[in-house]
Order: C-alpha cells, then sequence, then structure tokens
C-alpha cells in the first residue's frame, strides 16, 4: 500500500492518491497502460478497509470499474439519447409495458450501442442532492440487460452497506468520486485497454482472496500457452486479413480463456475481430464475465448463465476455437437424470453418443460437448484446447463410459496431442494437470497420430505462492512447448503415437483348478458351511429344496472315506467320492460338489486340474486374472510371450474379450534406472554408520 499521511479526515486510512472531490471534479486521472490503471483501482479500494474485509474489496470496486466506464461511454451521446427515449416513453406511458417498449424501440434506433441509460443523471451528477438515492435511480435508468449484471452483482446491497457505515455518506462519496476522477472514456482507454485492464484487475482481486480463486480463475501463463498452441495449430488461418474467428469457453467463469484470447490473437493480427462466446453457472461469476465483455465493446449476450451440461444455450452455434478449463472432478448425480436422458434418447444426434463417465467426475462430458461444437471441417474446422487432470486419461476399464469416450476420440482422428504441464499450475490444487488438443481437421502429417509432450519439468518456481499456485510457465517455457508442439517430432519431450497403440482388449484369463483332497473330520464337518464356502454363497446354497437332508447325508458319507489319505488329485479322488455317495443314497449335483471342492479340497499347483462332469476343465476364480493386450499384436502371441511360461494349460473366451482405451502418457516418457550395486548401498551405509558413531563420541565425550 501506499504510504500514509496524518489528517483531520475522518477516514486516516484514505491512500495518497485518491482524489478529493474537487480534484475529481476538476480533472479527471488518465492512465498511459492497462497496468498502472489496474493497479491504481486496486490500490485505492482500501478505502473500504474497516467496513470489508480486502477479500471483500471486489464486491464493490469490479462493479463501480463496470459502471464508471459504462459512464463515460453513454456521455457523448447521454442527452441526445435521455430525448429519444424519452420521444417513445412518452406516448406509450399509460400502458402497461410502457418502458420496457420503449426501451426497445431506443435500442433499435442505436447502431453503435447496445445499451443506454433512461435517466438524465451521470456518476458525476448523482453526487449531488442524495447520493445513495441518486445512485439507485442511475442504476435502475440502465437497459435489462445492464441492469440484470448490477444485479448479479448486488451493487446497490453493496452502496448501501458503504452508506450505513457512514451516516453523513462520506466514504460512500469517497468510493463515487476516486471513480469519476478516472477517465474511462473509450477515447482515453480504448477497448482492448479497457478489457485487459477489467481482466488484469479481477486477477489482482481473486489472487487477493486466493483460498477461493481457484474455482473462477485460470492462471494468465496457462491461458496464454493455451492460445499460443491453438494458434500453432491453425496456420496463418487467423493472422491475416479481418477475420472474425468464434471462441468459445463452456465453463468460462470470469472470462479469462475468452478475454487472453482475443488479446493474443489482436496482437498477432490487428484486424482480428474475434465473438467471443462463453457459458457459466455460477451468477456472480457469469455477472463479471459479462462486464468485462461490456468494458471491452463486445456483446454481452453471447455469455450465458446456466449449467453447459443441462442447458445448452448455443444449441445451434459451431466454433473455430473452444478454450476451457472445467471444473477437476465435477459430480454430476444432482443432474444425472437429464443428461442420461439426452445419452438414451438422442444418442448420436445428441452431445453425449460415445458414453457417460461416472457420476464422481464430469470432465469428459465437457469434452463430448465441445466437441459436438466443433466448426464442421468443410467450413475450415475447429479447435479444441481443454485442461484435465489424470483421470479422464486411464479411469475406467474396458467398455467402461470412460473407456468408451476415449475410444472415440481417437478411432475418428479426434486426439492431435497431450501436453502434461508442470505440477502446481493452478491456485486451488497442485494434482498433475494435462492440456488436450483436439480437431476435426488434422494436417495430413499428424493422421492417425497422436503426439504426447512431457512439460512436467517446464515450470519455474515462483517468488510467492498464491494458493496452491507455485510454479509457472515463463515465455521462454511457453515457447518451449509450442515449438515441440509446432515440430511434431520424437525426442525426449515428445512422443509420436500410433492411434492404435492406446488401444488395447481386456482379456479374462483363466487358470485351472488345481487341488489335492483329504477327508478329515475337521474338512467333513465344514461342508456346505460358511467357513469353506463364505457367508454369501453358503446361504444361496441352503435355499435348494432339501438341502438340510441332503447335507447331513453327505456328510456321513464322506466320513466312510480314509480320514488319513491324501489324494494327489481330483482324478483319484472323485472314484472315492461317487462310491461313498452311491453307498449312502446320495445322488451328486452341482451345489453338493462344490461345497465337497471347497471344503475337502487344498489348493496344490502340482496337482493337475480338476474337471468337470463333463471332462472340461474348471477355472479357479481365485487365479482368474485380467490381461490388457494391445491391439497391435495378437492375442494368442501375447499369452505365449507373457503368460505361458508360467502356466501352460490357461485359456480365455473370445466372447468376453472387450476392446479399450487409455492414454498412459507418464509411461511414455518413463527412464528405467539401474539399481546401485548392493555393495555401494552398504559402503554407504558403513559411512553413515561411522559418521553417527563419531558424532555421538563427541557429544558424549
Amino acid at each position: 500500500m501506499p504510504p500514509r499521511r496524518k489528517s483531520p479526515d475522518p477516514n486516516p486510512t484514505l491512500p495518497l492518491d485518491v482524489a478529493s472531490p474537487r480534484e475529481a471534479a476538476a480533472a479527471p486521472r488518465r492512465f498511459q497502460s492497462f497496468s498502472e490503471l489496474s493497479a491504481f483501482i486496486f490500490r485505492v479500494a482500501d478505502l473500504l478497509r474497516g467496513p470489508y474485509q480486502p477479500s471483500e474489496y471486489r464486491h464493490v470496486f469490479i462493479p463501480m470499474t463496470v459502471l464508471r466506464r459504462l459512464d463515460c461511454v453513454l456521455a457523448p451521446t447521454r442527452a441526445e439519447v435521455y430525448a429519444l427515449y424519452q420521444s417513445h416513453y412518452l406516448p406509450l406511458r399509460r400502458r402497461q409495458n410502457a418502458e420496457a417498449e420503449a426501451e426497445q424501440a431506443t435500442l433499435d434506433e442505436l447502431n453503435d450501442l447496445t445499451f443506454f441509460n433512461k435517466t438524465n443523471l451521470d456518476l458525476a451528477g448523482a453526487r449531488t442532492g442524495n447520493l445513495l438515492d441518486n445512485l439507485k435511480a442511475y442504476l435502475r435508468g440502465f437497459t435489462s440487460n445492464v441492469r440484470r449484471l448490477f444485479e448479479q452483482f448486488k451493487l446497490v446491497t453493496h452502496l448501501e452497506r458503504i452508506a450505513a457505515a457512514d451516516p453523513t455518506h462520506a466514504l460512500l462519496d469517497r468510493v463515487v468520486a476516486t471513480f469519476v476522477g478516472v477517465d474511462l472514456s473509450p477515447a482515453v482507454v480504448d477497448n482492448h485497454m479497457m478489457g485487459t485492464a477489467f481482466e488484469d484487475l479481477n486477477r489482482r482481486f481473486l489472487e487477493q482472496a486466493n483460498e477461493k480463486a481457484g474455482e473462477q480463475y485460470t492462471p494468465r501463463d496457462v491461458i496464454t500457452l493455451i492460445v499460443d498452441l491453438c494458434l500453432a495449430g491453425s496456420g496463418d488461418r487467423f493472422v491475416k486479413g479481418a477475420v472474425r474467428p468464434k471462441i468459445y469457453d463452456p465453463a468460462c467463469g470470469t472470462g479469462g480463456m475468452l478475454s487472453v484470447a482475443d488479446n493474443r490473437l489482436r496482437e498477432q493480427n490487428p484486424k482480428a475481430r474475434p465473438l467471443l462466446f462463453g457459458q457459466e453457472w455460477s451468477e456472480e461469476t457469469w455477472a463479471i464475465c459479462q462486464a468485462d465483455l461490456l468494458v471491452r465493446g463486445e456483446n454481452p449476450e453471447y455469455v450465458a448463465q446456466g449449467n453447459t451440461l443441462t442447458e445448452d444455450r448455443h444449441a445451434d452455434e459451431r466454433f473455430d476455437w473452444q478454450l476451457s478449463n472445467p471444473p477437476f472432478g465435477v459430480d454430476w448425480k444432482g443432474y444425472e437424470k437429464a443428461i442420461r436422458r439426452e445419452h438414451e434418447d438422442a444418442q448420436w444426434k445428441g452431445r453425449f453418443g460415445a458414453g457417460l463417465p461416472g457420476v464422481s467426475d464430469g470432465s469428459l462430458l465437457f469434452v463430448q460437448h465441445m466437441v459436438s461444437k466443433l466448426r464442421v471441417p468443410s467450413q475450415g474446422g475447429g479447435r479444441i484446447a481443454v485442461v484435465l487432470n489424470g483421470s479422464p486419461l486411464f479411469t475406467g476399464k474396458a467398455g467402461s463410459g470412460e473407456s468408451e469416450i476415449r475410444k472415440w476420440l481417437v478411432t475418428d482422428d479426434l486426439l492431435e496431442a497431450i501436453v502434461a504441464l508442470p505440477e502446481q499450475l493452478f491456485f486451488g490444487t497442485g494434482i498433475p494437470t494435462y492440456l488436450w488438443l483436439l480437431t476435426n481437421k488434422k494436417p495430413a502429417e499428424r493422421k492417425g497420430k497422436v503426439q504426447l509432450i512431457d512439460a512436467t519439468g517446464l515450470g519455474d518456481r515462483m517468488k510467492r505462492a498464491l494458493g496452491g499456485k507455485r510454479n509457472e510457465i515463463s515465455d521462454r517455457a511457453r515457447e518451449t512447448i509450442v515449438a515441440l508442439y509446432r515440430d511434431f517430432a520424437e525426442g525426449p519431450q515428445s512422443r509420436i503415437i500410433a492411434a492404435d497403440e492406446l488401444g488395447y482388449r481386456e482379456v479374462t484369463v483363466e487358470y485351472p483348478l488345481r487341488m489335492r483332497f483329504a477327508a478329515t473330520p475337521e474338512r467333513v464337518a465344514a461342508v456346505g458351511t460358511e467357513a469353506s464356502l463364505g457367508e454369501r454363497r453358503a446361504r444361496t446354497l441352503a435355499k435348494g429344496a432339501g438341502m438340510d437332508a441332503k447335507l447331513a447325508a453327505l456328510r456321513g458319507a464322506l466320513a466312510t472315506i480314509d480320514p488319513g489319505k491324501v489324494f494327489a488329485s481330483w482324478s483319484e479322488f472323485a472314484p472315492a467320492l461317487e462310491a461313498a455317495a452311491q453307498k449312502a443314497g446320495v445322488r451328486m449335483g452341482a451345489d453338493l460338489r462344490e461345497m465337497v471342492l471347497q471344503a475337502l479340497g487344498e489348493r496344490d499347483p502340482a496337482a493337475p486340474p480338476v474337471l468337470d462332469d463333463d471332462g472340461k476343465v474348471i477355472a479357479d476364480p481365485e487365479l482368474r486374472d485380467t490381461e490388457h493386450v494391445p491391439l497391435t499384436e495378437e492375442i494368442e502371441a501375447y499369452l505365449e510371450r507373457e503368460v505361458r511360461p508360467f502356466e501352460r494349460d490357461v485359456w480365455y473366451d473370445p466372447k468376453k474379450v472387450r476392446v479399450g482405451c487409455e492414454i498412459p502418457v507418464t509411461r511414455y516418457f518413463h527412464t528405467y534406472e539401474v539399481p546401485r550395486a548392493p555393495e555401494v548401498v552398504l559402503e554407504e551405509l558403513r559411512i553413515v554408520d561411522r559418521d553417527l558413531r563419531a558424532l555421538m563420541e563427541q557429544v558424549l565425550g
């Protein structure tokens, strides 16, 4: 904070550079750069110290910045537009909806404005008379789109709170005077500078309250990387001429992705005029995003409020770029019915035709939603850059929703690259994150391939941590990552993978049941009990008709077998069992056979396989295993190499084989390190032990 000065002023925390009411009226302050402007507003927010905690400053100064910008935008035509509105309103004033009709009629005649104010007030004029009442009237006078925005900010509530803190309204007047003393007119602060300053100001306030920043804000260094990768993938499509690419973020938060993309594109091509679209669930966050677009001179109506996954507000739109950082691991159980209904009813005509992931993580729902909005290839195609955590890479076995979605992305050749980002890049979490790049118009050299980039070692440590964010991507690191992507070549940090390599067959491998048998009294007594079968299976078998009588007869028959004899295999034991059963009049069905196997049998790897009545080998459920066989290899060849050297008699059911897909990024960059020789480790331990003994002798004398 700037230095303070002693003063008889009733608010001693007032910064030195806050304009006095007289100074504000005389000479509005102008700024040479966006950073100077945002730094000033952020600094003077300390006016609110006392009635507000620093983490709350943004609730006042964000909407007041918007209000002052709109105030300056309307200034040149204020009187003219007020007269125009009155000309429409007065003839209609007796109608029930007179204001709304007059408002729309006025907007229809305004070519360059999407809003206006129906009063003849401005911020400076509001300070004459009852300031609070005038401010309320001024806010009510805006068109409905702007009114809704300030309602979401709860600006009136905050103005009342400030006024209540000082009955003379001196504090409220200082806040208003500060903004009146800042010149935000478009002639002085153009849309680009204003938008950048607003985005920077929002960032500063979110970092000040960084305990929740991760929910709303993606760090600028990450967004810049995302945009530069999209630029690199688009060639010269948007860097020349008066292009108007449509850019969309389905979880836009405060609009950081959109604003940085807008700035970056305009830097590369001053003639570019991107159209920015978005959707955000949180009403307060949506309001900040709309405000950002308003101060940039963009149409805020393109950013909708609502749940993207259940209420697609841009159902008929297709986009050139889609950039997003949807919430990590978002649980969608609360609105599962709507999503499942679309999946089942619309199938591939809807957004979720490929499948549904588990309800604990909706990340791949966002990915499918974005794919559905790619501009068609015949019109140039579209690109997606989306930040996800590690789960969508591998969660879910073959046949699961997650696996089916990955399989679709790979087999339809939509997945272009995945960048493993440095850890601790985000405010709310330090977990590993990955940037997925998708497109429906791959260049020829990338078709049928996926590039994996390891950027985990390219994070630079920050001087000061912000929540969970301890690393950042420097300009140099970003250039390195973009170069790795653009070069599309094999190297230590880049792998080019054939799409088939990411697919696998999930094969259930069965091992033969091998047992030896003995009819000891203890084992005979355990036949049919929970001790040998387990609680659930014992209850199931006990439900059979006359089971108690059958069990009693079976145990009596088994008691006639020599308890001291060990049968080395089923083929040896089966005749003795059959003879004892016939003698006791017991008919051995599948259920009784299972009871005998579990109670009298003992697994023995050296024993021959147990056979059923048809002579088929019985599978051992305890040894059943699952193998992931690459699509690029025959199953039998894989089993011969990986499994049969340890068990020759394994088999699998081809009807149960399922195809899955996973993307094991870390596996492709794993480097095997040869363990150090045992004698080297032992020698190091001896040295440590010797040093400890010497230290103890010094301490103890």
